[in-house]
């Protein structure tokens, strides 16, 4: 089932799929007889590609799934809101790489020293509070779990409950419900274009998760420059990024309420 999501969420990518339709109407127009219908693709790409590359359609694309989340500015307010007593804070894997040439904290990638820092500044208000942080090693030999904790242990944060195993939102949902009992409040950090998907698993687990958005994409330049309104890959990704979360949440929906 990984793997099989894994490949369709690679094929259903935009930039794969407007790749490949490139790439095809680049052979067509080779043919003769199908040239002009290549073209048509080729100026229907350019037309539809260059305005979602600038910053304000990909900001307007990513934004609908940050929206609904505010940064935790004062996390002892929050927890005092609740009533309740912090004991866990929750920070959920992103991109790492375990090269020594790099300091422990530069071996954490994209949103990964995002979500890191964050987690150890709420971890900071709350006395006797754990991290549990989760995040396989994927393509490396070393976990991202071991990678976040090496990069906090730098910063002067002691050991930490490490899951390692998890290969996505789901089973880190699951790891996360072997320690922390159900109904308990804890502060759950992760970007924020990921939380309605991240929130589905962990509540579906059982759990009382408190959204920490640690990092949006959809934040706008305070003044629009000639740069913004030219496409870069930055842009792409955030597209990209805001298909992978929609596809991610109807696949949530499907295999849980599929399980039931």
């Amino acid at each position: 089932m990984f793997a099989i999501k894994g490949i369709l969420g690679t094929l259903l990518s935009p930039l794969v799929v407007a790749g490949l339709v490139g790439v095809g109407a680049l052979v067509r127009f080779v043919c003769t007889r199908t040239r002009r219908f290549a073209v048509a693709i080729l100026v229907l790409l350019v037309l539809f590609g260059y305005p979602v590359g600038t910053t304000p359609v990909a900001n307007l694309i990513i934004r609908p799934l940050e929206a609904s989340y505010v940064p935790v500015e004062d996390p002892g307010a929050v927890a005092d809101l609740l009533g309740s007593q912090i004991r866990w804070v929750v920070v959920l894997g992103a991109g790492h790489v375990s090269d020594p040439r790099a300091a422990p904290p530069g071996r954490l990638t994209g949103e990964g020293l995002y979500r890191r820092a964050e987690g150890i500044r709420i971890w900071r208000s709350f006395p006797g509070a754990r991290l549990h942080v989760s995040g396989r090693a994927g393509a490396d030999t070393v976990s991202w779990a071991r990678v976040a904790a090496d990069a906090a242990l730098s910063l002067g944060v002691p050991a930490e409950a490490l899951a390692p195993g998890p290969r996505d939102t789901q089973e880190e949902a699951r790891a996360a419900a072997e320690r922390i009992p159900a109904g308990e409040p804890f502060f759950l950090v992760i970007g924020a274009a990921h939380l309605d998907r991240a929130i589905f698993f962990f509540e579906a687990a059982g759990l009382s998760p408190i959204s920490v958005p640690a990092y949006f994409h959809s934040l706008d330049p305070p003044g629009l420059t000639l740069e913004d309104l030219l496409p870069s890959p930055e842009n792409y990704l955030k597209v990209d990024r805001a298909v992978h979360e929609h596809l991610g949440i109807l696949w949530a929906w499907l295999i849980v309420r599929g399980g039931e």
